[in-house]
């Protein structure tokens, strides 16, 4: 059997946490509440939006599994065009309130330093996907 590559991993990797992130807030008909502008929405049409982005090489960074980090997002204002669409207000103080509100202060010092760990390789890709 051909080993799989690393981009493979990473990608398996993140899709299966982003439906994690997505299902692990809908309510048991499958819908989600936006963490930005409180759009609903099933969870197969929402995004798992980071608050912390990974930056290059997201899929292989630690802070892009911490499930602090990521929550149901719709695509608006995940892709950063919510404000000038279906709803008014910025985007990055909705999600930094509802940060906040639910972990407090420190999560985004805590976030930023998970950042900066090494990537992920191989291994640690792997368990994420078997866990």
């Amino acid at each position: 059997m051909k080993p799989r590559t690393l981009k493979t991993l990473a990608d398996n990797a993140w899709r299966l946490m982003s439906e994690y992130a997505r299902r692990s807030e809908a309510d048991g008909n499958g819908y989600c509440k936006c963490v930005s502008c409180g759009f609903i929405e099933h969870w197969k049409n929402f995004d798992a939006g980071h608050f912390v982005h990974a930056g290059r090489g997201g899929k292989q960074n630690p802070v892009s599994y911490d499930e602090r980090n990521l929550h149901a997002q719709c695509r608006f204002c995940n892709r950063q065009i919510g404000a000038k669409h279906r709803h008014p207000g910025n985007v990055t103080i909705m999600y930094t309130r509802f940060m906040v509100k639910k972990y407090g202060d420190d999560v985004v010092d805590q976030l930023e330093a998970i950042k900066k760990q090494p990537w992920f390789r191989q291994k640690e890709l792997e368990e994420k996907i078997k866990f």
